[in-house]
């Protein structure tokens, strides 16, 4: 399934009463693109589409905002501040392995670490 990420510029926080100024979409691994206003209901009907996944950091602030300019944004859909919330909140503050994982973000996960993490493997140093 295709991937598209969005991001809306506006003059201000405040979804409702600020206005879009501009935006960046970006599509699976292709670099993204910043657009004017203008060109904003050329993508209605991507954003719209329940083939693509739209990724968005806030996105109900995207989903307000765009529904005020006649799209909504319409499933599959995921908001990654909801996500890195609940990784923050929840998982890492309960499990002491994922935590030091966290802290070393920096580097990538040995194989070993990848089945652990995965539970497809015991715990570290016990198989």
């Amino acid at each position: 399934m295709k991937i598209l990420t969005i991001d809306c510029e506006t003059n201000g926080l405040n979804p409702l009463a600020k206005d879009i100024i501009g935006f960046s979409i970006k599509y699976d691994n292709e670099p993204a693109l910043y657009y004017s206003i203008d060109d904003l209901l050329k993508f209605k009907e991507e954003l719209e589409s329940p083939n693509i996944i739209k990724v968005a950091w806030n996105l109900k602030f995207e989903y307000q905002k765009l529904k005020q300019y006649g799209i909504e944004i319409k499933p599959p859909y995921f908001d990654a501040q909801i996500a890195f919330w609940l990784l923050q909140k929840g998982v890492f503050k309960k499990n002491k392995k994922l935590n030091k994982w966290n802290r070393n973000a920096n580097r990538r996960l040995t194989k070993r670490e990848q089945k652990v993490f995965q539970g497809k493997e015991g715990e570290a140093g016990n198989s």
